[in-house]
């Protein structure tokens, strides 16, 4: 049997796990949205675990948060 790419509850790890991160750190998902030039809908999204994003959004969100991008992925 073929398993399936999307994995639901991968990406709504990461969301929760991207949302931990942005707290610890106190920045609202504004500020997060800004400095990676994304909409803040398109955050929201993501942190919803709405969302299956690119290593290239990953990287923007880390840099925003100023952390490797590994450390999104420690969930």
């Amino acid at each position: 049997m073929r398993q399936r790419l999307r994995n639901v509850t991968y990406i709504k790890a990461f969301g929760e796990n991207l949302r931990a991160i942005r707290k610890k750190k106190n920045l609202t998902m504004h500020e997060v949205s800004g400095n990676c030039y994304m909409e803040l809908n398109s955050l929201y999204r993501i942190e919803k675990g709405k969302v299956d994003i690119s290593i290239s959004t990953l990287k923007a969100i880390a840099n925003a948060l100023d952390i490797p991008p590994a450390q999104l992925l420690k969930f």
